[in-house]
């Protein structure tokens, strides 16, 4: 047995608003959100409801119906093998007010330092320092706050409560959406009869299929198996996983030495692989020189096939304190794209992306402006409504 007594002992709250989505939409139609049967659909600009996502489903819609979060609307029940199901377009100024409510309720509990967001409905709380100001237990206290945000907004929330960020996070997910509370306390002496007792690995916070399936090729099959293999056969496996915050490399005064573009392919069965390349570059942030270069690295491997994902990186970065000029064009010239690229920064900034667009952007079938009125890459609605 490993021993815990070095690790840290703290009370991590980890709260998620359930069926986020369609909770809100459920409360601004004035109905239940836990019983109505209502799915979030999410519309591809200029196409009808069948080519859409379901973004959120109630949990009554997904008992009844058998809906996810993953499904397409053309895959949904027929209508009059559904007569209550509702469905909604999405309002995401909406979620972000909501969102914003729950924060404000959060701080009543907790300091700004110890309060971090991990997405648009669900939050980490650290309460090792304030939750005894609250109540004689955190199971007591997390119910408090549940009480609060309910009593408020109408929202349900889940929580899980651990020592650390990630048994809080699995006793949520795992466990909590389970319990009639909505409330699971998960300890490091649990270990033993909850983690290592998960058979299915994508039911784990960070192990996706791909990553799941390289696991069982390597005979991990579940969490106990995980527990108990060598560090360093998954080090050699895997390497060191990092998330990453990409940002514009103009907003931070940078050049970029290198490009490198990510292809995944929409048939995942037929080339799972799809291909990654990258290149070195002149340093540049002027987005012509980008575009041309990643589209050149795209159209070398590109076959043909249907594409799903792009993912673009800029590495080799520079203080943009000088400009590096090239051979192929006019010192004047390479300085006017710079400064036009920054004119247009300004104004995007300023007016938003729609106020300057290219002229491609004007023609039949381009999105680049509908798109640009989306929040997340969807309808924005009325934040109040």
């Amino acid at each position: 047995m490993y021993d815990y007594r070095y690790e840290p002992h703290r009370v991590i709250f980890m709260i998620d608003n359930k069926s986020f989505y369609a909770s809100c939409e459920a409360l601004r139609l004035g109905l239940n959100p836990m019983e109505v049967a209502l799915a979030v659909v999410s519309q591809q600009v200029g196409t009808d409801w069948g080519l859409g996502l379901i973004m959120a489903a109630s949990p009554l819609a997904k008992k009844k119906y058998g809906l996810s979060n993953v499904m397409r609307a053309r895959d949904l029940p027929p209508k009059d093998q559904a007569p209550d199901l509702m469905l909604v377009e999405p309002h995401m100024n909406l979620y972000i007010k909501r969102s914003m409510e729950v924060l404000q309720i959060f701080r009543k509990y907790a300091a700004d330092e110890d309060i971090h967001v991990y997405s648009i409905d669900e939050s980490m709380i650290d309460m090792t320092e304030s939750w005894h100001l609250f109540g004689d237990d955190p199971y007591l206290v997390a119910r408090k706050i549940q009480k609060d945000i309910h009593d408020s907004l109408g929202l349900y929330t889940t929580c899980g409560i651990g020592e650390n960020p990630l048994l809080a996070k699995l006793a949520m997910d795992i466990s909590a959406k389970h319990r009639t509370s909505m409330i699971a306390c998960w300890h490091y002496i649990d270990v033993p009869d909850t983690i290592w007792k998960i058979p299915k690995l994508e039911d784990v916070w960070g192990i996706n299929v791909k990553t799941a399936d390289h696991l069982r090729r390597l005979g991990i099959n579940n969490m106990y198996d995980l527990a108990h293999s060598d560090p360093a056969i998954l080090k050699k496996e895997f390497g060191v996983i990092g998330d990453q915050v990409a940002s514009r490399i103009r907003a931070q005064h940078l050049l970029a030495g290198r490009v490198s573009l990510y292809v995944g392919y929409a048939d995942y069965e037929a080339d799972p692989a799809g291909f990654s390349i990258q290149e070195k570059i002149t340093p540049t942030d002027i987005s012509s020189d980008l575009v041309a270069k990643l589209r050149a690295l795209f159209r070398r491997k590109w076959r043909g096939q249907a594409v799903r994902r792009l993912g673009v990186t800029y590495s080799n970065l520079a203080p943009a304190g000088c400009q590096q000029l090239t051979f192929f064009l006019p010192p004047a010239e390479q300085i006017k794209q710079q400064k036009r690229d920054q004119v247009v920064d300004k104004l995007r900034k300023k007016y938003g992306f729609a106020s300057v667009v290219r002229a491609s952007s004007l023609l039949p079938g381009a999105t680049a402006i509908a798109r640009s009125r989306l929040v997340g890459g969807h309808n924005g609605g009325n934040a109040y409504e």
